[in-house]
C-alpha cells in the first residue's frame, strides 16, 4: 500500500502530465546514461535535453513505480514528448545498447572502424564516412570544421574509453557518445588549462597524439612534451617516426630513410613544426603532459623496445643512446 501523499502525486503525474513534459514533436534525441549514474543526473539530463520538464516529477515516478534501479547504462534514442511510462519502459530496456567496444589509448578512426568491420557490426567505409563530416561540427563545436590533408576531421577527438551501443546504429552511438565524452573530460576537465595554453585546442591534440605514440609512460609524456616544445620554439624539425608511420600507413619502430622521405605534410622529418591534424585518438594522460610539460634541458630522446625512454641534451649523446640501446 502506498502512503497517501506519494499516490496522490503519482495521479497527479498522469493527470498533468502534458503539463511537466514536453509537446510532441519528431524529434529524436540520444542520450547516454553511464553505468553508476545517479537518478538525480539522469532527470538533469532528460530535463536539459527537453525530454522532460520536471526533474522532480521523474525522480518520483521511478521511486514509487520501483523502476529508479532497474534503469540501464547505455545510449538511447527517445523522441520530445514521451509519456513517463514509456520513457522508464525504453531506460529499463537493456536491449536497447547491447553492445560494447573498448578503444584503447592511441588507436585511430581506422583501427575503430576495422574492429567494428571485424567484429561484424559496420562496414568500415561506411563507419568512417557516416560518423565523419561537417554535421558533428554543428554538434560539438570543439570538432575541426574541416580535416587535416590525409586525415578525419575527428581523428584525435574520438576520446578512449569502453563504450555500449547499438548494434544496429554504430556509425551514430559510437562518436556522439565518443564527442560526449571528450566534451566532460577533456573540454571542461581541462579548461583552465586551455584557456591559458599558448597553443589552440587542436595543436594540444596534435602534440598529446605524438606524446601518445611515441612513449608510453605518464613521466616520460610530460618530459617529451618538453622536448617537443623546445623543438618548435627553435624552428627545428620535430623528427618524429610515430608521424612518418601515420603518413605511409606503417607501423614501425624506427623509419627506414625511404619511409622518412615520404613527401606529405605529416612527414615530421621532411617538414617542420607540427603536422596537420593529430595522428591518433590520446588518453588523458598524453593530453595532460601536453597542457602541463616538465621542463628539462634534452632536445632529443628515443624509445628502447622494452618502453624505457632515454634523453640527451646534445646528437652526440643521442647518437650513443642509440648505438646503445637500440640493438
Amino acid at each position: 500500500m502506498w502512503p497517501v501523499g506519494l499516490a496522490a502525486a503519482v495521479i497527479i503525474v498522469f493527470v498533468l502530465r502534458p503539463l511537466f513534459f514536453a509537446r510532441p514533436a519528431p524529434d529524436i534525441i540520444s542520450i547516454e546514461i553511464e553505468s553508476g549514474e545517479t537518478l538525480v543526473s539522469i532527470a538533469d539530463e532528460l530535463a536539459r535535453q527537453d525530454i522532460i520538464l520536471s526533474p522532480f516529477l521523474f525522480r518520483l515516478y521511478g521511486k514509487v513505480s520501483g523502476q529508479a534501479k532497474d534503469i540501464k547504462a547505455g545510449s538511447f534514442e527517445i523522441a520530445k514528448g514521451t509519456g513517463m511510462r514509456a520513457l522508464y519502459s525504453l531506460l529499463t530496456d537493456a536491449g536497447i545498447a547491447n553492445e560494447e567496444i573498448m578503444i584503447p589509448e592511441g588507436w585511430t578512426v581506422d583501427d575503430i572502424a576495422g574492429s567494428l568491420e571485424k567484429n561484424g557490426f559496420v562496414d568500415a567505409e561506411t563507419f568512417i564516412l557516416t560518423a565523419d563530416g561537417a554535421s558533428w561540427s554543428d554538434e560539438f563545436s570543439f570538432l575541426p570544421k574541416e580535416s587535416g590533408e590525409g586525415n578525419s576531421n575527428y581523428e584525435g577527438y574520438f576520446f578512449p574509453d569502453t563504450y555500449r551501443f547499438s548494434a544496429t546504429r554504430p556509425e551514430l552511438d559510437l562518436p556522439r557518445q565518443a564527442f560526449r565524452n571528450f566534451q566532460k573530460r577533456v573540454i571542461e576537465g581541462f579548461a583552465g588549462e586551455l584557456q591559458s595554453s599558448d597553443y589552440s585546442l587542436h595543436e594540444i591534440i596534435i602534440i598529446a597524439s605524438i606524446l601518445q605514440a611515441e612513449v608510453r609512460k605518464p613521466e616520460d609524456m610530460i618530459k617529451m612534451a618538453d622536448i617537443l616544445e623546445k623543438r618548435l620554439k627553435a624552428g627545428m624539425a620535430l623528427q618524429m617516426d610515430s608521424t612518418v608511420n601515420f603518413a605511409t600507413g606503417k607501423n614501425n619502430v624506427f623509419t627506414s630513410a625511404g619511409d622518412r622521405a615520404t613527401d606529405s605534410p605529416y612527414n615530421t622529418y621532411k617538414y617542420p613544426g607540427l603536422p596537420p591534424g593529430p595522428i591518433n585518438n590520446p588518453g588523458l594522460d598524453a593530453i595532460r603532459a601536453a597542457l602541463k610539460p616538465e621542463t628539462n634541458p634534452y632536445y632529443y630522446f628515443l624509445t628502447a623496445d622494452d618502453g624505457t625512454a632515454y634523453y640527451a641534451k646534445t646528437l652526440d649523446e643521442h647518437n650513443a643512446n642509440r648505438a646503445r640501446y637500440l640493438k
